[in-house]
């Protein structure tokens, strides 16, 4: 929030298809929802057409909105996510997102103010929840990529956000290149350490990494991980370490674990999940002694990808074209 409040967020623009996002929202959203018993709706309107974005950002947009829908609506409720587009004009396709819930809703006195940073509503499910950064932050990146942004709520009918974005179509509209070019059989069986603080996170986490054959291991903060390391480092093909944690952070976690006698505490893939991804930050990471640098929310191809990639260069071994010898 200081970053955007002092104009040093900046947008990094890439092709984006729809089927990958489609794809990012189903594989986080739809097994959180069953979790939860709520009965999650991704309505596809729009062709997959390629368009040229911040993905990092435009992800982030729509995972604090879900993540919101989700948190305040109960057991038996419906999430659902909209897409449409109008008519493509000069190389700009103007698209509405629309992200709504069955949940407790909003009362009108706090939607006066729920922009605000650190503005935060008591509500019936039980005590005041998050930081109460997170729609002020949507609110100043749906800005920045010149959209718009507005909520509509009414206490225990449930809350509709409604996110219009004109993007750029991306040049020769060509489709992201798909992981199926990376082979993820060395994933099967696998066994990750993650460091994560935050219970959504975690099981979000857990779940993609279940779903391509890997077993995990949950550590709440990085004295935590450290403490796991050191009884069964060998156990682990990489580490999934988030920076920010109470008792301990990521980059202290990863320094301490890189000072180990052991030898595989010097080559284990560490791979930072941050909702930094600012180059000071992927700096960072690296002086600590971390392999990688992912960005929140997780995109899954590219979790799996860079596993598989830190995975097979740990062991020597081919990741591209073809089965993994």
């Amino acid at each position: 929030m200081s970053r955007i409040e002092q104009g040093k967020l900046e947008l990094h623009p890439e092709n984006y298809s729809y089927q990958e996002f489609s794809n990012y929202l189903s594989s986080t959203f739809e097994p959180l929802c069953k979790s939860k018993n709520i009965r999650f709706i991704l309505k596809d309107n729009t062709e997959n057409i390629d368009v040229y974005v911040d993905k990092v950002r435009l992800n982030q947009v729509c995972f604090n909105l879900l993540s919101n829908a989700v948190k305040y609506t109960p057991a038996g409720g419906t999430v659902s996510f909209e897409v449409e587009h109008d008519e493509i004009q000069n190389g700009k396709m103007p698209c509405t997102f629309l992200i709504s819930d069955t949940g407790i809703g909003m009362s009108e006195k706090f939607q006066a103010h729920m922009f605000e940073p650190f503005e935060r509503e008591t509500n019936s499910l039980g005590a005041v929840q998050g930081s109460g950064l997170g729609l002020s932050i949507v609110r100043e990146i749906v800005g920045l990529m010149g959209g718009t942004m507005t909520v509509e709520s009414k206490p225990g009918k449930g809350t509709s956000v409604c996110v219009r974005l004109d993007l750029e179509i991306a040049a020769e509209n060509r489709h992201i290149e798909e992981t199926s070019r990376i082979d993820l059989d060395i994933l099967q069986d696998r066994h990750v350490l993650v460091v994560e603080d935050h219970p959504m996170n975690q099981q979000i986490t857990q779940r993609l990494l279940q779903k391509v054959g890997i077993s995990v291991t949950l550590a709440n903060n990085g004295q935590e991980a450290v403490e796991c390391f050191e009884q069964y480092g060998k156990e682990y093909a990489a580490i999934l370490m988030d920076m920010r944690m109470p008792v301990m952070d990521g980059l202290s976690a990863a320094r301490a674990i890189r000072k180990l006698p052991e030898t595989w505490a010097q080559t284990i893939p560490i791979i930072a999940i941050t909702a930094n991804a600012f180059k000071e930050d992927k700096e960072e990471a690296v002086a600590a002694g971390m392999n990688g640098h992912l960005a929140k929310p997780i995109d899954p191809p590219l979790l799996y990808q860079t596993l598989a990639i830190q995975i097979a260069e740990n062991q020597n071994v081919p990741y591209l074209n073809g089965k993994i010898q």
